[in-house]
């Protein structure tokens, strides 16, 4: 059994180090250049049972995707639509079905953003979804609402609960608000 760890360290550049329950530990290695925010936010999910694929934010505020195939080894970063996002922001993903993986994130102007890959055609997005009211690079939780329904749980700018939701007949509706303001906007939030 081995495990990866993943870092950017204080020079930008993405690292990895294993855990390998016979061997013990090595690295870390670099994966790439300098291309990010030194401690940024690296999301992480299993594209197929043998390939880990890695969702980071460029210093230029690009959503990035870094992935390890054993039989090629690290493959990128590569870049991922435009620079819109806060550099370094945190993005939450999800399995949408069997061949779509979701990344969602809060973009520089405060809107809700989207990027999905289909392992039949690749990446697209990352694409905005309702208006600007949200803070800027904010943390996004999603949980799996029901069997098809997912929900994106995040504090706008008045401190305010937001709920965004996918459902494959109908896409992504919201953020629309929840309640009243008195959180602090921007907080995380955590779905049990």
């Amino acid at each position: 059994m081995v495990y990866l760890v993943l870092m950017v360290d204080g020079n930008g550049v993405l690292n990895v180090g294993t855990l390998d329950l016979i061997k013990g530990w090595q690295g870390p290695n670099t994966i790439g250049n300098a291309e990010f925010v030194p401690g940024s936010r690296i999301a992480a999910f299993n594209q197929s049972a043998a390939i880990y694929t890695v969702l980071i934010v460029d210093k230029n505020g690009a959503l990035n995707v870094a992935s390890l195939d054993p039989t090629k080894g690290w493959e990128g970063p590569e870049t991922i639509g435009n620079a819109t996002l806060v550099p370094g922001s945190p993005i939450a993903v999800f399995q949408q079905d069997a061949t779509t993986y979701t990344a969602v994130m809060v973009d520089a102007n405060g809107s809700l953003n989207v990027a999905t890959l289909d392992l039949n055609v690749g990446w697209k997005g990352p694409d905005t979804v309702g208006n600007a009211s949200l803070v800027p690079g904010s943390q996004v939780s999603v949980f799996k609402q029901n069997a098809t329904t997912y929900a994106a749980l995040v504090v706008d700018q008045n401190g305010v609960l937001n709920v965004a939701t996918f459902d494959p007949s109908k896409g992504w509706q919201g953020p629309d608000t929840i309640g009243h303001a008195g959180f602090v906007p921007g907080s995380p939030v955590l779905p049990l």
